[in-house]
């Protein structure tokens, strides 16, 4: 599921790429904006995918096991629990799940990240949670159980996974913004120095991955685990209808268009409004992520929604904690108070 957050973020992102690169024009800004949203909602259902994934390959361990020369008790007469767990089952029957993977693929099992899956089986195999849950009272509370605690307590702190979904598509993580950042420029470098920058820096072991805090990965985790707790309160009913939409309504879909839209088509106003606001400061010398993100609080509290203007300026202090300077979100919230006040006083906005 796609929230407001989330778009901001992707919006934000558009904003930065289209005023700081040449030749940049709205319709591709568009484009890439609603590709990035369709990629972070996939995610979503790669994670139900992942379910069945690890059980598969669980199986095909244990069926290996049975052929070893020295057996053990345990490889004769494997623990079936994992194989038999009702809720795999209700996700390979699913039909809009199978249309998901049929569409997009497994992600999970592509070539040499194979690796990837087999070291979260390892671990989710040498666990306590499943060696308490194959002693567990053999019911479908028990079988869901054990998959909300086994990716909520190991699975999602697994840092071979998190590593994984940032090279799979930087978008899930924004990180090329983040590591712009800390290369300590202001200007988007070419996307292939950004690159050669991060090989680089993986090769001499100075990189790592850094979930923030409203990442898309994150969010798409927690929509994962709310749709698994709902199918533990409904009994696991109808499966299809309790996953998650891509957006909550028609509303949200149009909030991403006209938030991008009309940031670039008002820039020009945006700019000379922040210029009237910042006594003794050029806006030559903003960083442009704290520019950026002011013109986009700006457009949002001009937009007829019910948004209070609180949520738009707390989500763009958000934005400037993770993507611009250390003293960011106190500028950007000064300037957006300034804003709004000047808004209201000409009587150009009426919500509070």
């Amino acid at each position: 599921m796609i929230n407001r957050s989330l778009i901001r973020i992707r919006v934000f992102q558009e904003l930065f790429t289209y005023f700081e690169r040449e030749n940049s024009s709205l319709p591709q800004s568009e484009n890439r904006l609603f590709l990035s949203l369709d990629k972070i909602n996939d995610l979503y259902f790669h994670f139900f995918s992942l379910i069945s994934e690890l059980t598969v390959l669980h199986e095909k361990r244990l069926e290996k096991r049975k052929e070893k020369f020295l057996q053990t008790d345990e490889d004769r007469n494997p623990n079936l629990r994992l194989l038999n767990n009702r809720l795999v089952k209700m996700l390979r029957e699913s039909p809009l799940l199978q249309e998901f993977q049929e569409e997009k693929g497994f992600l999970w099992s592509r070539n040499e990240e194979f690796n990837v899956l087999k070291g979260i089986l390892n671990d989710l195999e040498a666990s306590d949670i499943y060696k308490k849950y194959k002693e567990s009272e053999d019911t479908f509370e028990e079988d869901l159980a054990f998959w909300i605690a086994i990716f909520s307590k190991q699975i999602f702190k697994n840092k071979d996974l998190e590593e994984f979904l940032e090279d799979e598509d930087p978008v899930l993580w924004a990180s090329y913004s983040l590591f712009i950042e800390n290369m300590g420029v202001e200007i988007l470098p070419r996307i292939d120095e950004v690159e050669q920058k991060l090989a680089e820096a993986k090769e001499m072991g100075d990189y790592r991955v850094q979930e923030i805090p409203i990442s898309p990965v994150r969010i798409q985790k927690e929509f994962f685990l709310k749709t698994l707790r709902t199918i533990k309160k409904s009994e696991g009913k109808d499966l299809d209808s309790l996953f998650l939409p891509q957006y909550r309504d028609e509303e949200d879909y149009n909030f991403a268009k006209e938030l991008l839209r009309s940031t670039v088509k008002h820039a020009q106003d945006h700019k000379q409004l922040i210029i009237d606001l910042i006594e003794n400061w050029s806006i030559d010398r903003l960083v442009k992520a704290d520019l950026y993100i002011i013109m986009m609080g700006i457009t949002e509290m001009l937009m007829n929604n019910n948004i209070p203007i609180n949520v738009t300026i707390n989500e763009c202090l958000e934005i400037s904690k993770m993507f611009s300077t250390t003293d960011s979100s106190k500028f950007v919230n000064g300037v957006l108070d300034k804003a709004y006040n000047r808004l209201k006083e000409e009587k150009k906005i009426f919500k509070i």
